[in-house]
């Protein structure tokens, strides 16, 4: 069963403006798929740089109450 978040103010926002993707797009686009794995696997312990909505989600998470914590 779905939950229901007819209540809620619902904001979904894209990994590629969460973090900077942007070199890993590069690879993938000039480079293709193969120099793409390479490169993501080499990568896969750091951390992604912070991306353009990563000040706005924290932002949001930080001031709005989350749905566990709702006496609903």
């Amino acid at each position: 069963m779905p939950h229901d978040l007819t209540p809620r103010l619902v904001i979904a926002v894209a990994s590629s403006a969460l973090f900077d993707l942007r070199e890993s797009d590069r690879i993938y686009r000039e480079e293709g798929l193969p120099a793409y794995r390479k490169h993501q696997i080499e990568r896969e312990e750091e951390i992604l740089p912070k991306g353009s909505a990563f000040a706005f989600v924290g932002g949001c998470s930080g001031s709005m109450p989350s749905h566990r914590s709702s006496s609903r």
